[in-house]
């Protein structure tokens, strides 16, 4: 008995090895921890570096569709119209590179990663949680249109009277808040709405009047022997701008700045006579005073370009 628990002691000196050799142990699993983490952070820091060198040197990939009359889709698919010349003028002054990427919804492209930038949309509360936009370059203002013999100069003459709109675009959302007890008729093209209203099967058209001035213009078709009026309405305009994700804001702020000369300097009023469209006065101011008085938050995220 008395040797099994001589053989079972322990020595001091043994207890005191096995403790230190535990302690060299533990600090050595604590050093191995410490460099897998500097490795960890190592490779995450030269990733995301060279994430941000690409996304500087690369070409800004700025997206297009069909937002009449300011981007349009030419014959070889290429994009052309007001919106992209200002963009490849000031990617020319700002020396900054773009690829242009036909898009089918610029917004979703932007939030999705596919483009950085986009040339010119709708400024919204909604969007400007999400999307990085440069100041309002241009401004869209809806007229009511109607028939001479029928006017309609007011949003009080609209109760019940069946008024066109397009059903892309802003103009549902705008209509929606300004006549709400008209009857809305919507087409996805402007000329068949013009087509009903100088048939007598609409009331009204409410609508861009940049794109109402170009469609009675160029193609009056029915209307060529309709007199035709206008009537702009309080709070029917809207702010634009161009737009990119908050990615590389830093890249798209310097595309910004020379939007903003091609502005003042005259270059936006040619380039805009070149497609017989009209600068719109003070756009600049007004659509500054409209953001900032909480006058458009009646546009949602369902407003298009």
């Amino acid at each position: 008995m008395k040797s099994a628990l001589k053989f079972g002691r322990r020595s001091p000196d043994r207890c005191h090895r096995m403790a230190s050799d535990g302690k060299v142990r533990l600090a050595a699993r604590r050093a191995f921890a410490v460099y897998v983490s500097v490795i960890a952070l190592v490779i995450a820091f030269i990733a995301l570096d060279t994430l941000v060198l690409e996304q500087h040197c690369r070409p800004l990939r700025v997206g297009f569709n069909e937002v009449s009359p300011y981007i349009a889709i030419g014959g070889a698919g290429e994009p052309a119209g007001l919106a992209v010349d200002v963009i490849k003028e000031a990617s020319k002054r700002s020396g900054q590179p773009i690829k242009w990427v036909r898009t089918d919804s610029g917004e979703a492209d932007l939030e999705q990663g596919r483009i950085d930038v986009f040339p010119l949309m709708t400024v919204t509360p909604e969007r400007d949680r999400k999307l990085h936009f440069s100041d309002p370059w241009w401004e869209n203002t809806f007229v009511l249109v109607f028939r001479r013999e029928a006017p309609l100069y007011n949003p009080a003459d609209t109760k019940g009277k069946k008024i066109g709109i397009r059903s892309k675009g802003h103009s549902r959302a705008i209509a929606g808040a300004l006549f709400p007890q008209a009857r809305m008729v919507a087409q996805h093209e402007m000329e068949p709405l013009a087509a009903a209203l100088c048939r007598g099967e609409l009331d009204g058209i409410f609508a861009d009047a940049q794109l109402v001035d170009r469609i009675l213009r160029d193609e009056p078709g029915a209307c060529s022997t309709i007199a035709l009026k206008t009537a702009t309405v309080s709070g029917a305009a809207v702010p634009l701008a161009t737009v990119s994700t908050f990615l590389v804001r830093n890249r798209a702020d310097h595309l910004y700045s020379h939007i903003d000369e091609i502005v003042s300097d005259g270059t936006l009023s040619r380039l805009a006579a070149a497609y017989e469209i009209v600068v719109p006065d003070g756009s600049r101011s007004l659509t500054r005073t409209l953001w900032q008085d909480g006058k458009l938050d009646y546009l949602t995220a369902d407003s298009a370009a």
